[in-house]
């Protein structure tokens, strides 16, 4: 009987100190996370997507993207805010046009908000270059709808959304959207058609981090650019056609 009552004490003793090895590897987790977290952690290394360090990495997406449809801009060709994609990547330039809702900027030819854009002719533009913008635009499927009328027969719309970034503090009050590859693929199909919409995804886990860091282009390696995986996708771009 005494021998069965230590063997008891024993186990009872074993099974106490597993339940409390099990709370104290549980609760490590928990103890980290409940540490405060080093104020570095808290800081990005830059508040303006990295552009007081170089090259911005959505920057550097938005010119891979262009360049690979230069072929593209051509003709009458529309553009947000300025016309640099215009003129150095354009070719047979015939008109050229710079779109913005702001009425202080001295280069723009149209001012508009492209949901409410009627004033802007239908059928008048071969190009549309949408870059960095529909996510100050709430009602995206007028927008688009706009983008889509004003382009000529064959017309090519070539666009650039955030997938990761930033909120931007001067437009905070404007800043709606962030895009994903599909939710392109279904807003420019209403449009333009599925079959006329091309949607790809640029960037990586690295990008992405380094993005919401305000790391520029020149701080990150090659290879963090170069591959891009749809998990951790940066920015979103589009080229429509309107038939």
């Amino acid at each position: 009987m005494q021998s069965s009552t230590k063997t008891f004490a024993l186990s009872e003793m074993r099974l106490l100190k597993s339940i409390k090895g099990s709370v104290r590897i549980l609760a490590r987790p928990m103890i980290r996370f409940l540490k405060p977290v080093p104020p570095n952690l808290l800081e990005p290394m830059s508040r303006r997507w990295g552009f007081e360090r170089g090259t911005p990495i959505s920057r550097w997406y938005i010119d891979r993207f262009l360049e690979a449809n230069r072929q593209d801009i051509k003709g009458s060709v529309l553009e947000i805010k300025n016309a640099r994609y215009t003129k150095s990547l354009g070719h047979e330039i015939t008109h050229s046009d710079i779109l913005d809702i702001d009425r202080s900027n001295s280069d723009a030819t149209i001012f508009a908000d492209l949901a409410t854009a009627d004033q802007v002719p239908s059928e008048k533009y071969d190009c549309f270059l949408l870059t960095e913008t529909l996510q100050f635009v709430f009602d995206l499927e007028s927008a688009i709808a706009h983008a889509h009328r004003i382009l000529k027969p064959n017309g090519i719309l070539l666009v650039s959304v955030p997938c990761v970034q930033p909120r931007d503090d001067e437009l905070a009050a404007f800043d709606h959207w962030r895009f994903t590859i599909l939710g392109c693929e279904k807003l420019f199909a209403k449009a333009f058609g599925s079959e006329n919409v091309t949607v790809e995804g640029y960037g990586n886990y690295a990008a992405s981090v380094g993005m919401l860091a305000g790391l520029a282009v020149e701080e990150l390696p090659s290879e963090a650019l170069t591959i891009h995986d749809g998990k951790y996708t940066t920015g979103v771009f589009v080229r429509a056609k309107r038939v």
